[in-house]
């Protein structure tokens, strides 16, 4: 599914569908051909949904590392990636972090724990409807691959946003690994919303290595936890 898809389905059974597709008619009509953009920019069905992307690390925490890629790197591209396609379809994006820094002040006694306090005063915003922490995970053992969701025990709609995009990114990644209970992540347990914790693939493991180096495949890892996202809400029969 792509975000075109994505709304051609959020049109189903709305009664402004007539209107939209007469209108669409009539450019097609007068300029023989429409495109996706013009879709996207007629019909935005998730305008005012706001969604938080953290981009794990930053600064001189790097996260993993391995044969000069670093985890830090990666989730800020990917955060970006998703983020183009959220806002395609109408969503209002923030992000915790758009460069390589991290969100600790110049001083600070204890710079991780600042850091990720900031990133929950982001998150735990009024406006925020859901929010995804992005990682890149390693494993002592090179076997290990696949991407994989964490969300928080006590929070069941986060529970079920984390399977939802599991489902859909799983067609890309092929990962065995199962949507798990992440309640010691201080991202997962101190944020008062909706939320889950994805770690995109293992950088130990040279097949998901390959597969984070491929902006194709980056692309498509993002477009399927956008596919996610939405069927979550549709799910939630978000109006």
């Amino acid at each position: 599914m792509t975000t075109y898809n994505i709304v051609v389905n959020k049109m189903k059974n709305k009664t402004k569908v007539c209107i939209f597709l007469a209108a669409v008619l009539a450019i097609n009509i007068k300029f023989g051909s429409i495109t996706y953009t013009m879709l996207y920019d007629a019909y935005k069905p998730y305008n005012g949904v706001t969604v938080v992307l953290d981009a794990g690390h930053g600064g001189k925490d790097l996260g993993c590392e391995y044969e000069g890629i670093n985890e830090s790197d990666l989730n800020i591209d990917m955060v970006n990636k998703i983020k183009k396609e959220l806002e395609t379809i109408g969503f209002i994006v923030l992000l915790t972090r758009s460069d390589e820094h991290d969100l600790a002040s110049e001083g600070a006694t204890n710079r991780k724990r600042e850091d990720l306090n900031n990133r929950v005063d982001i998150i735990n915003q009024e406006k925020v409807d859901i929010y995804i922490s992005v990682h890149m995970n390693a494993y002592v053992t090179n076997e290990v691959k696949g991407s994989q969701l964490f969300y928080f025990s006590e929070n069941e709609d986060s529970k079920q946003l984390a399977n939802h995009i599991d489902e859909s990114i799983k067609k890309v990644s092929e990962s065995e690994l199962k949507v798990k209970q992440g309640d010691s992540y201080y991202i997962l347990n101190k944020p008062k919303k909706v939320g889950v914790l994805l770690e995109c693939a293992f950088l130990s493991n040279a097949s998901d290595r390959e597969k984070m180096l491929s902006e194709e495949y980056r692309e498509h890892l993002a477009n399927e936890v956008v596919v996610g996202i939405v069927s979550y809400l549709n799910d939630k029969h978000y109006e």
